[in-house]
């Protein structure tokens, strides 16, 4: 059986008992071929094997906000550093940094069960983006 060293290997281990092939559990496989690697399922607390669209992060915007909301488990977020990029094209990316260029994080503990928070990300457009611009925004991991 694999090692297990933290908490992404108790997860991915939980779906695929004694294996070790790295296009499977590696954090940036994808086995089930969603096209949602296997380190963005663990930081959702998804799954893996099951493709389900919703715990994926999703957006909403309106002429003043950008707002992005996705689940997080806690471990993830101290293994992997989860967060939010922005932009108006998808080829320049900003961080979403608390405070910084009319951007709000907040986060609210245990909202989906314990271990898991809901983080909402608060985009201003105006300081952040301006009014007229499309917004995209992606969750990545490091």
């Amino acid at each position: 059986p694999p090692v297990l060293n933290n908490a992404y290997d108790d997860w991915i281990a939980g779906f695929f008992p004694n294996e070790t092939d790295p296009t499977i559990v590696s954090p940036f496989a994808d086995p089930n071929g969603d096209e949602i690697p296997n380190v963005i399922a663990f930081v959702i607390d998804g799954s893996p094997v099951i493709f389900s669209d919703n715990d994926l992060p999703y957006p909403s915007s309106t002429a003043t906000d950008f707002t992005v909301v996705f689940p997080r488990r806690d471990d993830a977020a101290d293994l992997f550093d989860p967060f939010i990029e922005f932009g108006t094209d998808l080829m320049f990316w900003n961080r979403a940094v608390n405070g910084q260029g009319g951007v709000t994080i907040t986060v609210d503990d245990d909202f989906f069960g314990l271990g898991v928070d809901r983080v909402t990300i608060s985009i201003d457009r105006s300081a952040a983006l301006g009014t007229d611009e499309k917004t995209f925004g992606r969750l990545r991991v490091d």
